[in-house]
């Protein structure tokens, strides 16, 4: 199993001699972490003068409650350490480290017990928005460590400091002094020792100093209680609060810069944080001078820049950004303005732009300022490539970009056996944002029927039925905010028509006697032709559907009786006719009695 060991603080004078300590599985300082991935150090103060007030593990600073309560710490690997202190009444500590989710060696590798009234430090604490924390020592000003416990400065002077009407000798007191710079899109800075604010001051530097201040009063000649710090140990604590910030564009040296942006937003580091330098580019209406970017503190934007409020210099609560500018014979690049305008001449848009100074200029039509006009505004297009081109540009020109509205190409296709129909037109264009289509009108040519228009070449989806007219026409309307390229499908199948065969006239015992026709098909298509038989019972009718578009001949086979004869006799049925979607034709068959003999004339004259 994995070890903890705290062998390296028991021998230093840390701990030695101060507190006793176990680790679980273990009678010393060393133990293995159990079969629960956890494993417990407790350490207990030998008297009421000691407490913990630093510790490390792994190389990774714990945090250590300074009165009865619970501090938790993960380190990098997961484990998990919880330092909780318990005081008895006498005044002894008692440190119970837990470490759970362990999977790995623990070395307690720094520490700290500190005598609280016989040894003065202070520990710094807590910061926040504030950096390069440091404090005077030894003639020079050192870095001021979260954690890190520091020693007070014994006073030098005699008789510095009078409390009520005791005076103490100069090596009594301890004082302390130290200053910070704060982090941007911070303000209002609060440094305390143990809840009690101490002043600091701005310096020429841009630090926040405090005065030397006294920390520490040596017991021996009485409590300091009377200073309003309150229990040991000093806990320094450096609070700032977070800025709302504005920002503001200025001219510069050119005071006839225009235009200038603006920037309602109000940023703090909670919430809105990110800066966008706005693409407005300041012309010099003189034409002299050139922009060359915004500056804030040391640093240079361009346009369109993103900043983190802070990497930005804020003062008083305004970031302020300073136009900057160049000499037009000096600069690299020239400035001029880009007019998008109609074919009729009217002004859609206008953007600064830049470009090399002195060279023939092909207008970027892919920056983001025409980009971005583009894409707010779909409708249009360049007119003609040609006119991005220009062999010069001085500065301060203005420039003309051309647009036109785009059209969008709606198609109508015909669904269908080859020849089965057209369509009229079979395409056309829309302005995409003020056109109207016209639509497109279906025509069946003979022998096939149109079935319907479909917005999906499998014909399963019908278009709206508002937008179908007479005579099928189609005229589609516009979906969203613009038109779009489309495609309608008008769906075309062989026409179908039906046959009705009707038999009169038989009467008499024979009345539901069967009469048989020929039905003969002669198809308009070329391809469906054929012939079949319907027998009709009595005087009735037969009717057959879904008949190819075409010729029919009808023939009775009056072979059945030698008495009975059609009255009005008719080789075959009239072309069928119709509006070339369905289509029906009749034939009537009459028939009566041409033989009122049962027999022959042999047949009688031999039955008399």
């Amino acid at each position: 199993n994995p070890t903890f060991s705290a062998q390296l603080i028991s021998q230093t004078e840390y701990f030695s001699g101060r507190a006793t300590h176990r680790v679980d599985n273990s009678s010393g300082t060393t133990g293995y972490i159990g079969d629960d991935h956890s494993v417990t150090w407790v350490v207990t103060t030998n008297d009421d003068y000691w407490l913990m007030n630093k510790l490390a593990i792994n190389g990774t600073k714990i945090t250590v409650p300074f009165s009865d309560t619970t501090e938790t710490t993960i380190l990098p690997t997961g484990t998990v350490v919880t330092v909780k202190r318990a005081t008895d009444g006498r005044g002894i500590k008692t440190y119970t480290i837990t470490c759970t989710n362990c999977y790995e060696n623990l070395v307690v590798t720094d520490g700290n017990l500190n005598n609280a009234e016989g040894w003065p430090e202070y520990m710094p604490y807590a910061y926040v928005g504030v950096s390069d924390v440091e404090y005077w020592s030894n003639g020079q000003w050192s870095d001021l460590v979260i954690g890190n416990p520091v020693a007070a400065k014994r006073s030098q002077g005699a008789n510095e400091y009078i409390e009520t009407a005791r005076t103490y000798s100069r090596n009594n007191y301890y004082y302390a002094q130290f200053r910070f710079k704060l982090l941007p899109g911070y303000e209002n800075p609060t440094l305390t020792i143990n809840g009690k604010k101490i002043d600091a001051e701005l310096d020429s530097e841009g630090y926040y100093t405090t005065d030397s201040t006294l920390v520490y009063t040596d017991p021996r000649y009485g409590r300091d209680d009377l200073h309003g710090f309150g229990a040991y140990p000093r806990l320094i604590e450096i609070r700032a609060q977070e800025a709302n910030v504005q920002v503001k564009y200025e001219k510069g040296i050119v005071t006839g810069a225009d235009p200038i942006p603006t920037d309602g937003n109000m940023y703090n580091l909670s919430g809105v944080r990110e800066v966008r330098i706005p693409t407005t580019i300041p012309m010099d209406s003189s034409k002299k001078m050139v922009f060359q970017g915004w500056k804030n503190g040391e640093i240079t934007y361009s346009p369109n820049a993103v900043i983190d409020l802070a990497a930005l210099k804020i003062e008083d609560g305004t970031v302020t950004f300073t136009a900057q500018w160049i000499d037009a014979s000096e600069a690299e690049q020239i400035q001029f303005t880009i007019q998008i305008v109609d074919e009729s001449g009217n002004v859609l848009g206008r953007f600064p732009s830049n470009a090399p100074n002195g060279v023939p200029i092909i207008l970027d039509v892919n920056s983001n300022t025409i980009q971005g006009w583009f894409l707010d505004n779909p409708e249009y297009e360049i007119s003609d490539e040609s006119q991005l081109y220009y062999k010069s540009i001085s500065n301060g020109d203005v420039v003309k970009l051309i647009v036109k509205e785009r059209t969008a190409t709606i198609t109508y296709e015909v669904i269908g056996p080859e020849g089965a129909g057209a369509v009229t037109p079979p395409s056309e264009s829309v302005k995409v944002k003020n056109g109207e289509a016209s639509g497109s009108t279906p025509k069946a040519n003979a022998g096939y029927r149109f079935v319907g228009w479909y917005t999906d070449k499998d014909c399963k989806i019908p278009v709206d039925t508002s937008w179908v007219g007479a005579d099928n026409k189609l005229t589609p309307k516009m979906l969203g905010e613009l038109w779009e390229d489309a495609v309608y499908y008008a769906k075309f199948e062989p026409a179908v028509a039906s046959l009705t065969i009707t038999a009169s006239g038989i009467e008499g015992t024979y009345d539901a006697q069967g009469t048989i026709y020929q039905v003969e098909v002669d198809a308009e298509d070329g391809k469906s032709d054929k012939t079949f038989y319907v027998s009709i019972e009595g005087n009735s009718s037969v009717t057959i559907e879904n008949l190819p578009y075409g010729d029919y001949t009808v023939t009775p086979m009056n072979d059945w009786s030698w008495r009975y004869g059609d009255l009005n006799p008719q080789s075959d049925t009239p072309k069928v006719q119709g509006d070339g979607t369905t289509m029906a034709a009749s034939v009537t068959f009459d028939y009566g009695i041409q033989n009122y003999k049962w027999l022959s004339g042999n047949d009688y004259f031999a039955c008399n």
